[in-house]
């Protein structure tokens, strides 16, 4: 029976200190409401609809005018592929039926030392041929490709972006 008592004492002590832990909490005068500190501004009305991409300083030149940037002659008859811009720098693409070696052979006798430095390799794992002519700067390149069993020998011109 003293056994009885004691368990209901301590139940009753429990419960009253639970009880007195808790507290009413006003929500509404103890919340404060949250603000955006930053919120994003409204765009522009002449601005392009959201999904949109800029154009990129590709689109803006065509591939004539990347090769008279770079500074090296055109191959005789080459063909236009386009223009794009990859890793940041502007690319324009030509390709002709001519081989590979008569290519290669026309910018080594072109692009010279000290204004250019050329390296390459030939027959590369792939099975392709690539040998690439960088301006004394490092912010031009031409670079002559064919890969294996291709129809025509690719020539790229290539302007970095400054900085």
């Amino acid at each position: 029976m003293y056994r009885f008592a004691l368990v209901a004492v301590l139940a009753v002590l429990l419960a009253m200190s639970l009880t007195s832990c808790t507290q009413s909490v006003d929500n509404e005068a103890e919340v404060a409401p949250i603000v955006d500190p930053d919120p994003m501004p409204e765009p522009p009305e002449d601005a392009a609809p959201a999904g949109e991409a800029e154009a990129e300083p590709a689109a803006e030149m065509d591939a004539d005018a990347v090769v008279e940037q770079v500074g090296a002659p055109l191959f005789e008859g080459a063909a236009s592929e386009g223009v794009e811009t990859k890793d940041g720098a502007t690319v324009a693409t030509f390709t002709t039926p001519a081989s590979y070696q008569d290519v290669k052979a026309f910018y080594l006798a072109e692009l010279e030392e000290p204004d250019w430095t050329n390296n390459g390799f030939e027959m590369g794992a792939m099975g392709g041929d690539t040998w690439e002519f960088k301006s004394a700067d490092e912010k031009k390149l031409v670079v002559v490709e064919r890969d294996s069993g291709a129809s025509a020998t690719t020539i790229e011109f290539t302007l970095k972006p400054a900085g």
